[in-house]
């Protein structure tokens, strides 16, 4: 297997202007949580998937305040708290995704679930491709679909 050597960037810009668009808004929640120091994501989406998001940050020990269409996160370089409880996500597949590939870092046992059509949504592929990498997951109900435990 080929490697690639991925060398992190000193610094980005603390501000991005965010699209209104829930995909993007959790992107950038996800992003911001794995920074150092606080992001400021001007025209984020509130959205039941940017409110499941920042909830499950929340119980990660990452803080996010909402000033209107602004989130200030206050990034902890992907050092996150056990969440003591499963974390949940409700539809938001991209949150899903981003979560589970962003928790293998975190050195703790967590899972990952969502609501009932969250748990019909097909996550396989990426057990697998994480898994490849040396993480390890695994689909609650060994149907490759949500709950997810890391």
């Amino acid at each position: 297997m080929e490697r690639y050597e991925i060398i992190p960037t000193s610094r980005i810009a603390e501000t991005h202007a965010v699209p209104g668009s829930k995909s993007y808004t959790n992107r950038a929640l996800t992003i911001a949580a794995l920074a150092r120091g606080s992001s400021t994501l001007h025209g984020a989406l509130e959205s039941d998937d940017t409110h499941v998001a920042r909830a499950a940050l929340k119980h990660l020990g990452v803080t996010v305040e909402q000033y209107g269409l602004t989130f200030v996160v206050h990034g902890h370089q992907g050092e996150f708290i056990d969440p003591q409880q499963p974390l949940f996500l409700g539809n938001s597949g991209t949150a899903t995704r981003f979560f589970t590939a962003m928790l293998t870092l975190a050195g703790f046992p967590c899972t990952i679930t969502g609501n009932a059509r969250m748990q019909e949504r097909p996550i396989a592929d990426l057990l697998e491709a994480l898994n490849q990498l040396g993480a390890e997951l695994t689909s609650v109900q060994g149907n490759g679909r949500p709950p997810v435990h890391i």
